[in-house]
């Protein structure tokens, strides 16, 4: 069954390791603007980027999260905005079918609620907007090495609807010398009922397998 999170639960060295990672989260920022921006909840679409090199490691150099800068694109604005409602994310383990696809395996969701994510905002407005600097840790108990994973970030609009967006397939990187274990087969999750604080149908931008 997958495990639920309230908030990023990182040990020192993972935060240590996030602050000298931060720089790559704050790439390509075309203007500062360090005073208060104000949320919107007309989210229409979720962009999402991966660093090229994401991974924050244990002291054993196995990967225990990553990060990721994820813009929520305003309708209005069509720009990246800070937000007022529920971010949830969902973990991914992608297995091939012979058919053909994935089955996905959900294995961790974190949730944010809006006082959670301010934590993450990116203050300075970039190019396709304001943006948030996930970063995104599972707990020891979970082992990805080796795996191939997909982010699935969903914004739980205050006015009603979910907006969805699966991210990018990458795969887990192994430690130097460090063998995968075998996974035990286990069934996928039955899927959690979406949640939403109106009638408003659910808003899916979702244009990614």
């Amino acid at each position: 069954m997958p495990q639920f999170a309230h908030r990023c639960r990182t040990p020192a060295r993972c935060f240590t390791l996030f602050l000298l990672g931060l720089p790559v989260l704050l790439t390509g920022c075309a203007s500062n603007s360090w005073g208060a921006v104000g949320l919107r909840d007309d989210v229409v679409t979720i962009k999402q980027f991966i660093p090229t090199y994401p991974w924050i490691h244990d002291d054993e150099g196995r990967s225990r999260g990553l990060q990721a800068r994820v813009y929520f694109v305003s309708a209005e604005t069509e720009k990246g905005v800070h937000v007022p409602g529920r971010i949830s994310v969902d973990l991914n383990v992608l297995h091939p079918q012979p058919q053909g696809g994935y089955e996905r395996e959900q294995v961790y969701r974190w949730e944010f609620s809006e006082s959670e994510a301010a934590g993450f905002r990116v203050r300075t407005r970039a190019v396709l907007g304001y943006s948030y600097g996930f970063v995104l840790c599972w707990p020891d108990d979970i082992d990805l090495s080796g795996e191939e994973v997909q982010l699935t970030f969903r914004y739980h609009r205050q006015e009603g609807g979910i907006v969805e967006r699966r991210g990018p397939r990458f795969r887990v990187p192994l430690p130097p010398g460090y063998t995968s274990p075998p996974r035990a087969a286990q069934p996928t999750p039955a899927r959690q009922p979406a949640e939403s604080t109106g009638a408003a149908p659910r808003a899916n931008s979702n244009g990614q397998n």
